[in-house]
């Protein structure tokens, strides 16, 4: 069985990261950033969303919850999700 090592200080979480406003906006700055960049690569291979490109390999598939790092923590994120179109198939 695994123990917990950690004793004291080193167990708990830091409450100043928790409530400073600095940071706090960091973590959303970066997580939007990520998030653009993401919709940025799905645009440039599948074209504009409602307007997609036929001559595409790939087509867009929605929305998932992702996870990112940042500044050592995990941020949730929407990841758009893509599909290979199948060969013959034309999507309409």
């Amino acid at each position: 069985m695994k123990k917990n090592i950690l004793t004291g200080d080193e167990a708990q979480a830091d409450v100043a990261d928790e409530t400073n406003p600095f940071l706090l906006m960091m973590r959303a700055t970066l997580r939007d950033v990520a998030e653009k960049m993401l919709k940025e690569e799905v645009d440039k291979l599948c074209g504009p969303s409602h307007y997609p490109r036929t001559e595409s390999p790939f087509r867009r598939a929605g929305t998932e919850v992702g996870v990112c790092s940042a500044d050592g923590r995990k941020e949730r994120l929407l990841r758009p999700r893509m599909r290979m179109r199948l060969r013959g198939i034309v999507d309409r």
